[in-house]
C-alpha cells in the first residue's frame, strides 16, 4: 500500500460470485474430520481510498455513513473496561450513544445491542469472542448485516423490551470512534459510498456460524447472515477515509436501513493499512457500538413484521454447514445416527458398548483438551522477537496445502494467478501470518511483526522450496 496526498492505495479482498452459498464457521467443528470453515470464492484487487475530509456530500442517508463530531465523557481505560464486563459503564456510554443517535438522526427509540473494543496489540483468541479485545478486519470489505438479518433482530429486540409500538421504520447502524488520546495514525477504518454500488450485482451473502449466545439481543441464533463485496464491479467503487481522526469524532455506518426510498441504506467496511505510518505510531484504539433505531413515522412504513417475513419459514444456515455427506461420514457419526433412528440399537450399544467407549473417549478427550491448550497458549504467546523461530511451523502449514479444503485452494487460486514467483509467495505467506483462525499465533502481533516475519520466510530457502512447489501451479 502506497499514500499519495492522503490518498491510501491498497489491496482489499473481495468475493466472487461461484455461485455457492458463502460463509464462515468458526463455531467448535460439528464432526470429525470437519475442514469446511469457509466457503466462497475470494480474489485480491488493488483500489484507492480517499480523504473524506475533502468531501462534503458524505452523509449517511447518501453515502450510508458520515463523519460527526460527538465527544464522550469516558475515559480510554472506561473503554477496556466495558469491553471486559462492566455493566455501569456500559450503560453510561450506551446512554451517551442513544442520545447523541437520537437527536442527530430524529428517531423515536434506540436500542444498543452489541459494543466491540478493537485493538490488535492487546487481541488474544479473539474470533467472535463477546469478552475480548478485538483484532481489526484489516482488508476484507464487508456489511454486519443482510436485510433479514437486520428485520430479526430488530423483531427480537422489541420482543425482548414487551414493545408493541407500531414502528414505521428502523435502521441498524454503528457508531465508530477512536478511544485514545492520540489520532488514529493506521488502520483507518475506510467506507464505500454506496451511491458507486452496482445493485443488486456486489452484494453476496455470506453467513457466520459461532458459538451460542450471541450479543443478548433477544435473538439467541449463534449465526449471523452479512455481505461481501463482490469483485465484479471494483473499479466502479469509491473507497474513502478520515485522517486523523479524534476521540471527539465518530463515523456513523449503515448496516441496513429497511426505509427503501433511502439512497444510502447499507455500508461496505474495512480497516486499510499503511504503511507509510510511522514504525512507532501507536495502535489504533477504536469502539463500535451497534443499535437498532426506531421511527413511529416515516416517509414510507417499511417495518418488518413477523407475517410480512415469514419468520416460520425461516431456515437455521447451521444445517447446511453441519449437514455431512454419507460418503464422507466417519464411522463416529454414522453410528450417532443409526443410533438415533434405532432405539433397539441405541440401548445396545449403550449398555454394552459405552463402558468401553467411555475408556477410549476419555483418553482421547484428554490428548484432545491437551492439544486445545497448547493452542490457546501458542495464541497468546508475544512476538519473540526472532522471525526464524515461526518458519518450522509455516512450513509444515505450506507443505500441507494440497490437503486443504478446496475453498482455500480456489482463493489461492484467484489471488495469486498472473502474478511472479517471490509476488504470489510474499502475499501468501502474508495472509497465512494473519492467521485469523489462530492456528500459528500469530495473528494478534503487530504490522511491523508480521512484516518480518514474512520477509524471513520468503529469504528463507526450505520455506521458499516448499511455498513454490505447491504453489507455483496457481501462479
Amino acid at each position: 500500500m502506497t499514500t499519495i496526498n492522503n490518498t491510501l492505495t491498497t489491496q482489499l479482498e473481495f468475493k466472487v460470485n461461484d455461485q455457492t452459498r458463502h460463509g464462515t464457521y468458526v463455531d467448535k467443528a460439528p464432526y470429525e474430520n470437519f475442514n469446511d470453515r469457509s466457503v466462497g470464492g475470494r480474489t485480491t484487487k488493488t483500489v484507492q481510498v480517499k480523504d473524506g475530509r475533502k468531501e462534503n456530500d458524505l452523509t449517511l442517508d447518501e453515502a450510508a455513513f458520515e463523519l460527526v463530531g460527538c465527544p464522550t465523557g469516558l475515559a480510554t481505560e472506561d473503554f477496556y473496561k466495558i469491553q471486559g464486563g462492566d455493566e455501569d459503564l456500559k450503560e453510561k456510554y450506551f446512554k451517551e450513544v442513544s442520545d447523541f443517535v437520537k437527536s442527530k438522526i430524529g428517531c423515536d427509540k434506540v436500542v444498543c445491542f452489541q459494543s466491540q473494543v478493537r485493538n490488535e496489540e492487546k487481541s488474544g483468541n479473539i474470533i467472535n469472542s463477546q469478552k475480548k479485545v478485538d483484532k481489526y478486519l484489516t482488508g476484507k470489505p464487508h456489511v454486519d448485516s443482510t436485510s433479514i438479518d437486520t428485520e430479526m433482530r430488530a423483531l427480537g429486540l422489541l420482543e425482548k423490551e414487551n414493545d408493541a409500538t407500531k414502528y414505521q421504520r428502523v435502521l441498524n447502524v454503528n457508531l465508530w470512534r477512536s478511544i485514545s488520546k492520540d489520532p488514529i495514525q493506521n488502520h483507518h477504518l475506510a467506507m464505500m459510498d454506496e451511491r458507486s454500488a452496482v445493485k443488486p450485482d456486489d452484494y453476496l451473502i455470506n453467513d457466520v456460524v459461532f458459538p451460542k449466545p450471541t450479543t443478548g439481543d433477544g435473538y439467541e441464533k449463534g449465526y449471523i447472515s452479512t455481505y461481501g463485496l463482490s469483485n465484479r464491479h471494483s473499479e466502479q467503487h469509491k473507497w474513502f477515509y478520515f485522517p486523523s481522526m479524534t476521540k471527539s469524532e465518530g463515523i456513523l455506518f449503515k448496516q441496513h436501513d429497511t426505509d427503501f426510498t433511502k439512497i444510502g441504506r447499507t455500508c461496505f467496511h474495512t480497516a486499510v493499512y499503511d504503511p507509510n505510518a510511522s514504525s512507532d505510531a501507536p495502535p489504533r484504539e477504536s469502539i463500535e457500538v451497534r443499535m437498532m433505531c426506531y421511527w413511529k413515522e416515516a416517509e414510507v412504513d417499511s417495518m418488518p413484521t413477523k407475517e410480512n417475513i415469514h419468520f416460520n419459514m425461516l431456515k437455521d444456515p447451521r444445517e447446511r454447514w453441519e449437514k455431512q455427506p454419507l460418503e464422507s461420514a466417519s464411522a463416529l457419526t454414522l453410528l450417532l445416527t443409526m443410533m438415533r433412528k434405532n432405539l433397539v440399537l441405541a440401548w445396545l450399544i449403550t449398555n454394552l458398548i459405552v463402558p468401553f467407549a467411555s475408556l477410549v473417549s476419555t483418553i482421547v478427550l484428554f490428548f484432545a483438551s491437551t492439544k486445545s491448550k497448547e493452542k490457546d497458549e501458542k495464541s497468546n504467546k508475544p512476538y519473540t522477537g526472532n522471525p526464524k523461530d515461526y518458519a518450522d511451523q509455516f512450513v509444515e502449514g505450506v507443505e500441507h496445502f494440497d490437503s486443504d479444503p478446496k475453498q482455500i485452494h480456489d482463493y489461492a487460486k484467484n489471488s495469486l494467478k498472473g502474478r511472479g514467483e517471490k509476488e504470489g509467495v510474499s502475499l501468501f505467506t502474508e495472509k497465512i501470518i494473519d492467521d485469523y483462525f489462530d492456528e500459528y499465533g500469530t495473528g494478534s502481533f503487530k504490522q511491523s511483526e508480521k512484516k518480518e516475519i514474512t520477509s524471513y520466510l520468503i529469504n528463507d530457502k526450505k520455506y521458499m522450496a516448499v511455498a513454490k512447489k505447491h504453489l507455483r501451479k496457481l501462479m
